[in-house]
């Protein structure tokens, strides 16, 4: 199996960057926006999270993994939009709730789906690497979500509100970067990931 180019890998990752500096920073302030209505959110968030999971390979199978996370990268976008609005008019938790309970599927169905496209660009030799490269671009979320946060509140000055507006925005845009992913071949990508498993090792090989 020939290898995808290396920025591949790096622009799937900074998908994924993007996306969750979205998430990760309007988890961190849900409690404080929405009291204590924000650690059932996130109860239904991961409760969701687990029953897509055992989904996930199922719609994989028929959508594949690119379409797949495209769908699941707007379900995170939601889940913004439903704490926005939530913040702003308090009457509206049923958007909060109904946008957790989907973005806890679209996790499951993310999360699944991107070890099935890395492995798809990757080749038996490099798929440690790709992974590894993969998961630096992505932990710079962790890092750039507070960035963001910082830079609005102390140096725009910007209202609690235009916050969370910001990170509705950040959402949005990574889950469009999502339709820009690149497959490696037309090869099937189920096919393409037995076929990595299966393959005999150089060890094996000699």
């Amino acid at each position: 199996l020939a290898a995808a180019p290396l920025w591949f890998t790096v622009y799937f990752g900074l998908a994924f960057c993007m996306l969750f500096v979205a998430f990760f920073t309007m988890q961190n302030l849900l409690t404080s926006i929405v009291g204590s209505d924000g650690f059932l959110t996130l109860v239904l968030v991961y409760a969701s999270m687990a029953v897509g999971c055992v989904l996930a390979p199922g719609v994989i199978d028929v959508l594949g993994p690119r379409l797949s996370m495209a769908i699941a990268a707007s379900t995170y976008a939601f889940f913004n939009v439903g704490a926005a609005v939530t913040a702003m008019d308090g009457s509206n938790k049923w958007l909060l709730y109904l946008s957790a309970v989907l973005c806890g599927f679209g996790a499951g169905l993310i999360w699944c789906s991107q070890g099935v496209y890395q492995m798809s660009i990757s080749t038996v030799e490099n798929v440690g690497y790709r992974f590894g490269v993969f998961t630096g671009v992505f932990c710079m979320s962790n890092i750039l979500g507070f960035v963001v946060v910082v830079v609005v509140v102390e140096v725009v000055d910007a209202a609690p509100a235009d916050i969370l507006w910001i990170l509705v925005g950040v959402a949005g845009v990574a889950a469009l970067m999502f339709l820009g992913l690149q497959s490696a071949s037309d090869d099937d990508t189920w096919c393409k990931c037995c076929l990595l498993y299966t393959s005999p090792s150089p060890r094996d090989r000699g």
